[in-house]
């Protein structure tokens, strides 16, 4: 009922175009009618695993964002204010020598 059709080759007639398998560098095709059902199954399974993460997915993403979050607060942030505060100690010093 399945055939897998390399890549280059002719869907075989009777048979529709399902899915594609990446990996394996293949067409995966089924009877007229069937394909339909097991593409629409396919569609809905990758966009459900998308859509919904599962909990170590989160956890990676969760960790990847606080390590983000840190490199951001410790370099960009930090930077920020040094530089307002180098700013800040010539502006003074320009100031008490005008005075």
């Amino acid at each position: 009922m399945r055939r897998l059709i390399p890549d280059g080759m002719n869907i075989p007639r009777g048979y529709g175009l399902a899915f594609r398998d990446f990996q394996a560098r293949q067409h995966v095709c089924y009877p007229l009618g069937i394909h339909l059902i097991v593409k629409t199954a396919a569609a809905l399974y990758w966009r459900f695993i998308y859509l919904y993460p599962s909990f170590w997915e989160r956890a990676i993403h969760r960790t990847e964002d606080k390590a983000y979050e840190d490199g951001y607060n410790r370099g960009y942030v930090k930077g920020l204010e040094a530089g307002y505060e180098n700013a800040k100690r010539l502006i003074y010093d320009k100031i008490n020598r005008m005075l």
